[in-house]
């Protein structure tokens, strides 16, 4: 890996330097050939420190190794990983910083990692680690790392910056549903169509015996009870029922500058804990959409990488002063299945029925029907019945656990 290296003279060089020219001085003033003589035994070891601090961080490779997604409040732990390739006889002691930004935001609101590694020895793997606690949702960077080294006298210090950086994304703080959240949809769900995916016999528990009917399968057939009574019997199985949602979050706000933060915040968690209970049934379709600044259209079934792909959106979208959720909705519902459960989760007061603001989409024939199946959730002090915000790092996604000593990060 190559670096781009900047050597200089540290405190104690300074000092050196100093205690050089008293000596150089009080030659030329006196005129003694020893103190010349001693000088020029100075001037070695302080050349010799630039070459050898120069030449300490060649070959040298720095790496991280953390992980990419984690949720609000949640420790990030990164592993810094040293490794000098075998051939130079000489080990180091190295510091490493780190910084850590906001995207988006100005360097003074940075923050920085200094980790000391004592012994990174040629031809070993040397990892030292720090832990940092991220209480904003959004895109982050990491870097770039700077290592430096005074090594071997310490007269001059070089210091080699990498221009690696790389992203970490911070997910929305999780919450819990609370049992008002299934009266609340069973509620808005009175008088509209229901229906359920049954699933297979495998997904099913054993319950029982039942006698053959036309159409079953001879792979139910429970031999030995036949046998015992004289006639096919078969095994029975429970059918589970599972049904699609579809989850829209709204962020339209005409002025996206004076909105509440909390709300924007609230919704966001809301609808992300929505797909992470959502995510825990198997075989379900799931379609997440966001009218938003980051707009963005998701669908698939269930799955922890379905999961993690709507968390990464949700890490970076805001607020927006443009209404697309006419477009949205028109969108979402020509992808809806008949079966599924559409929920709006909206920062305003959203009427479906208007139809002024939802002209185009109340002419199309093929979505007006679904509209009116909508469950429309606001973020306001009602919400605090169906959903409540878990402490921070109480549902944390799953990590490896860290052995190594983690040094909090310092400010920069």
């Amino acid at each position: 890996m190559k670096y781009r290296t900047n050597v200089s003279i540290t405190r104690e060089g300074w000092y050196y330097v100093g205690m050089m020219g008293f000596v150089i001085a009080g030659a030329m003033i006196r005129d003694i050939n020893l103190l010349y003589i001693m000088a020029g035994m100075m001037l070695g070891p302080l050349l010799f420190s630039f070459y050898a601090a120069t030449r300490s961080l060649r070959r040298l490779q720095l790496k991280r190794r953390f992980q990419r997604l984690i949720a609000v409040g949640e420790p990030l732990h990164v592993e810094i990983i040293a490794t000098k390739p075998k051939g130079n006889p000489r080990g180091l002691a190295l510091m490493v910083q780190d910084t850590i930004q906001r995207v988006g935001e100005s360097r003074k609101t940075s923050s920085s990692a200094k980790l000391f590694l004592p012994h990174v020895l040629p031809g070993q793997v040397t990892e030292e680690s720090y832990c940092v606690h991220l209480d904003r949702r959004g895109r982050y960077e990491l870097g770039p790392l700077q290592a430096s080294t005074g090594m071997p006298v310490g007269l001059a210090r070089a210091t080699a910056t990498c221009g690696v950086s790389e992203t970490v994304l911070v997910s929305p703080r999780l919450g819990s549903l609370l049992p008002g959240w299934a009266r609340h949809l069973e509620l808005k769900s009175e008088g509209g169509q229901k229906s359920v995916r049954r699933l297979g016999k495998a997904e099913g528990d054993f319950y029982g015996m039942r006698e053959w009917r036309d159409g079953d399968s001879r792979n139910w057939i429970h031999w030995r009870t036949t046998a015992k009574r004289g006639k096919p019997t078969v095994r029975q199985f429970e059918q589970r029922t599972n049904q699609d949602l579809v989850v829209i979050l709204d962020l339209y706000e005409p002025n996206a500058n004076s909105i509440s933060s909390e709300k924007v915040e609230m919704a966001i968690s809301f609808a992300a804990t929505l797909v992470m209970e959502q995510s825990k049934q198997s075989s379900t379709q799931m379609t997440v959409a966001s009218a938003s600044e980051q707009g963005f259209v998701l669908q698939g079934l269930s799955s922890p990488v379905f999961r993690n792909e709507v968390m990464e959106r949700m890490a970076t979208v805001e607020a927006y002063n443009r209404d697309t959720l006419p477009d949205v909705l028109a969108d979402v519902l020509t992808r809806a299945t008949s079966n599924a459960k559409i929920v709006l989760v909206s920062t305003t007061s959203r009427d479906l029925r208007d139809t002024v603001v939802f002209e185009e989409l109340w002419k199309r024939t093929d979505v007006r029907r679904s509209v009116g199946d909508i469950v429309t959730v606001e973020v306001g002090p009602d919400l605090e019945e169906l959903f409540r915000l878990d402490t921070p790092g109480s549902k944390p996604l799953p990590t490896k656990e860290k052995k190594t000593p983690e040094p909090e990060a310092v400010p920069s």
